[in-house]
This record gives structure tokens, C-alpha cells and sequence, in this order.
């Protein structure tokens, strides 16, 4: 159900389109999630608090919403590939689990990090978990939908008055 990058276009633009396709997108999203803790440890030392440590999720996570619509306004993309990223737009924005799912990786992301570097850190643990939770639980919504979908019950949100 997720638009998939179009055939003809140059290679960077394709492997850009191509980022929140499976297998790099769930590569990126852990890398993203390992990322975290290093960043919240520059920021605030390494023994940085759970508040700095969700701060940065949701800068992180803030920075995934406004930097690509930064670069799609800053650099000429082809028609094609703007189309296939309004498609996407289409459905986060009527799929609530669209987005969730994409927590699932980042906490495996955060937890591989924290289990392999810093040894037991209840507050990254906790993080990684409640991440890993909640993108679990968006990701089986998400199936939900686009099963719903392929067998043809497939209503949006705003079609039903819940937009």
C-alpha cells in the first residue's frame, strides 16, 4: 500500500525514495534509534537523564518530519518523486499506525545500542521498550489496515468523520 519509487529516476533521488522502502528503511530506522543515546551522552554527559534522553527522541523523531520537507524545497526533485512522497504524506496523515510502526525499529535501534555499549541503563532500557511497544502495536495496526485494504473494506479515517 506504500507508494514505491518510480522507475526512471537518477539514482540518488531513488535510493532517497527507496529509504522508506524495506530493507533500508528499517536499517536507517535502527541506526536512528542507536543513535540516541550517543547523541543524548554528547549533549548532557555520559550519564545524561531520562528527560535529556527523551529529548532527543523527540528532536530526533521532529527532525525525520522537518528535514525532508526542508530538502524537498531546498533541492529539484523530480516530478515523480514528489508525487510517491505526497502519496506517503497521504497515508501518515490518514493512518496514525503509518507513523507508530516506524517506533518499532528505532527501539530495537536504541535497545541493540544500549545492550551492546552501555551495559544496563534503566532509563535507555525503558525508552527502547516503551518504543518498541508502541511501534509493535502501530505496525499491527498497520497491517490491520492494509489487509482491510487488499480485501476491499478499505475506508479512511476522514471518510468515516473520525478525520
Amino acid at each position: 500500500m506504500t507508494p514505491t519509487a518510480p522507475t526512471g529516476t537518477a539514482w540518488p533521488e531513488r535510493l532517497l525514495l527507496q529509504l522508506d522502502q524495506w530493507p533500508l528503511s528499517t536499517a536507517y530506522r535502527v541506526a536512528i534509534g542507536a543513535s540516541i543515546a550517543p547523541i543524548a551522552s554528547a549533549i548532557a554527559g555520559a550519564t545524561a537523564s531520562a528527560w535529556w534522553l527523551l529529548a532527543c527522541l523527540v528532536v530526533v523523531l521532529l527532525s525525520l518530519r522537518v528535514g525532508p520537507a526542508v530538502a524537498r524545497k531546498a533541492f529539484p526533485f523530480s516530478q515523480a518523486a514528489l508525487q510517491v512522497w505526497a502519496a506517503r504524506r497521504k497515508i501518515a496523515k490518514r493512518y496514525d499506525s503509518y507513523q507508530w510502526q516506524k517506533l518499532f525499529w528505532i527501539g530495537i535501534g536504541l535497545l541493540g545500542y544500549t545492550l551492546a555499549v552501555d551495559g544496563v541503563r534503566t532509563q535507555r532500557l525503558v525508552l527502547g521498550a516503551v518504543c518498541l511497544v508502541a511501534g509493535a502495536a502501530g505496525g499491527l495496526a498497520w497491517r490491520s489496515t492494509t489487509a482491510r485494504a487488499e480485501r476491499g473494506k478499505w475506508v479512511a479515517r476522514d471518510e468515516r468523520g473520525l478525520a
